[in-house]
């Protein structure tokens, strides 16, 4: 935290198991993510955060590991209560890029 932050970068995606907990906390301190950086070469590893990756980024690490997998028609189902019962505002603003 501090003034003059721009924005957030997600460096060694390539090595992370998972991404959830650095959403997490991109998530709850509202901040603006910028980039992600998924290996060693600057600038041709470094590219713009897009949602949809990040997404699919995020439940792929969770099905390739897990015992079964959901479809994508599933999703909705599993998280939709959750999201419910959270009812934390906080959590309805995301900006990114």
């Amino acid at each position: 935290k501090g003034n003059g932050l721009a924005g957030a970068i997600i460096t060694k995606l390539d090595e992370a198991a998972t991404i959830g907990s650095v959403l997490d906390v991109i998530i709850r301190q509202k901040l603006q993510l910028q980039y992600i950086a998924n290996g060693q070469r600057v600038p041709e590893d470094l590219h713009l955060a897009r949602p949809n990756f990040l997404i699919d980024r995020a439940f792929k690490m969770k099905r390739e590991t897990g015992p079964f997998q959901y479809q994508d028609d599933e999703l909705p189902l599993v998280i939709g209560n959750t999201a419910r019962m959270m009812n934390d505002q906080s959590l309805r603003e995301v900006s990114i890029g």
